[in-house]
């Protein structure tokens, strides 16, 4: 497992996290180029992701645009080594970069047994 990875999961625990209840994670994808953007959406799309904003490059020196986008999850370890795996592949098919994710902390009860749950990263 990539170690911030690692360190988001163990200072989400920390708080007392569900880590393995659904929520939203926020995930960061940045293009190089205005053309390079509607086909990481596609594929982010196929994913299952849904892509909240694009924005564009601020500045002169930052000329990526940004992308982001979420899904609901578990985040397992393998939840979060597939998401990663997945956006990665993303990413380099479009001369991208993953720029890691975010989520607020879940800290309820466990959902009842039985409860319908949606499928993490393929």
């Amino acid at each position: 497992m990539y170690e911030l990875d690692r360190r988001q999961l163990d200072q989400l625990a920390c708080l007392g996290d569900r880590l393995q209840r659904e929520r939203v994670v926020d995930t960061f994808l940045y293009v190089p180029t205005k053309e390079s953007v509607n086909p990481a959406v596609a594929l982010l799309e196929a994913a299952g992701l849904t892509v909240a904003e694009v924005l564009p490059p601020e500045g002169d020196e930052d000329r990526r645009f940004a992308i982001l986008a979420s899904k609901s999850m578990a985040l397992m370890d393998g939840d979060v080594v597939a998401m990663r795996g997945e956006l990665e592949g993303i990413a380099q098919q479009v001369g991208g970069m993953f720029d890691g994710w975010g989520c607020n902390p879940v800290l309820e009860a466990d959902p009842q047994p039985g409860s319908p749950s949606k499928a993490p990263f393929s």
